[in-house]
């Protein structure tokens, strides 16, 4: 599935390209050096934060061309099998250690969010622990990666079989094939997306289960940084 913020940033990536290689340039005159050129500018990018292009967007941005490639292949417009991209050095991924909290430092953490007062923010939203609470208990005790909680949908929460089901909607892709899955809806969990459900989430209509309301129009939260 693709979303459209997918298809948006695809174009900015394309944007990019095109200004770098030049708008009348035949792609088959694209070579593997050219990539590794504009890989090398990319890393040098900066982005909307104004923070430079990080190793993995830049992978993104090559990825998207080497798609190209393969599509005009498949339309018979280029040479089958002809793809620079794919031949060229890409930047690698940061390795990280992992860090994990403690049980102490969690059950420390869905306090703080129960607890958490309501702050208003400029358009008149207010987010506290009446949505904060049961997103980062679902993060926490469920194990979800943010956006895979954020894009969740009512009907993927199941009081009746005790589960919550990870798929692919309109809000938001999944990051692997096999990120597609069911997780078990712990006691504790159930407790407070119950309470949730069928108490501040109830009021507000909508498909989402964390959801955000833009001009009435709801859509999913982005950024929770504030809260």
């Amino acid at each position: 599935m693709v979303t459209f913020s997918w298809l948006a940033a695809c174009e900015v990536f394309l944007e990019r390209a095109v200004s770098f290689f030049g708008p009348g340039r035949d792609i088959e005159s694209i070579r593997v050096s050219d990539v590794r050129n504009w890989s090398t500018e990319l890393l040098g990018t900066k982005g909307k934060t104004g923070k430079l292009l990080g190793p993995e967007t830049v992978r993104r941005h090559l990825f998207t061309l080497s798609a190209v490639f393969r599509y005009a292949q498949e339309e018979g417009l280029i040479s089958p099998g002809f793809n620079p991209v794919s031949l060229a050095q890409k930047p690698q991924r940061p390795e990280h250690d992992a860090s994990w909290l403690e049980v102490y430092d969690a059950a420390l953490f869905l306090e703080a969010a129960r607890t958490l007062p309501t702050v208003r923010t400029a358009a008149g939203i207010g987010i506290g622990a009446e949505l904060g609470y049961p997103l980062l208990a679902t993060l926490l005790l469920a194990g979800f990666r943010l956006r895979e909680a954020l894009g969740l949908e009512l009907d993927d929460v199941s009081l009746d079989r005790k589960t919550i089901t990870v798929r692919p909607n309109v809000w938001r892709r999944l990051k692997t094939r096999t990120s597609k899955r069911v997780v078990p809806l712990v006691p504790q969990l159930e407790e407070v997306l119950r309470a949730y459900l069928f108490g501040p989430r109830l009021e507000r209509g909508g498909r989402l289960l964390f959801p955000a309301f833009v001009d009435g129009r709801e859509q999913m939260l982005t950024d929770i940084r504030k809260l």
